[in-house]
């Protein structure tokens, strides 16, 4: 389990890899996200593992949206970033409940 950077010593991640993962697992209490960011590419279930790409496609889904969707499924909370934070973290920080 990482901790978010800055001496916060709250667990969490901005690796979308990670939290991808750790929504599948119900492990994101809260997830915050860039509502006007796109992250392009592919999730593969199986090996759960991200694969990124530059633009959409016929392959590819937005892997901020698919973040989302597996958070509040799984009973998490996802809230807008502001524009200061995002310039920041980045487009997507995941707080982690254990």
């Amino acid at each position: 389990m990482q901790s978010l950077g800055g001496g916060s010593g709250y667990p969490g991640s901005k690796d979308v890899q990670e939290l991808i993962r750790s929504a599948e697992e119900g492990r994101i209490e809260t997830l915050l996200v860039d509502r006007d960011a796109r992250l392009w590419g592919s999730y593969d279930e199986d090996r759960r593992l991200v694969h990124r790409d530059d633009a959409n496609g016929p392959q590819n889904e937005d892997l901020l949206n698919l973040l989302v969707v597996k958070t509040l499924s799984q009973g998490g909370d996802a809230i807008s970033l502001s524009e200061e934070l995002t310039e920041k973290v980045g487009p997507a920080v995941g707080l982690y409940r254990y």
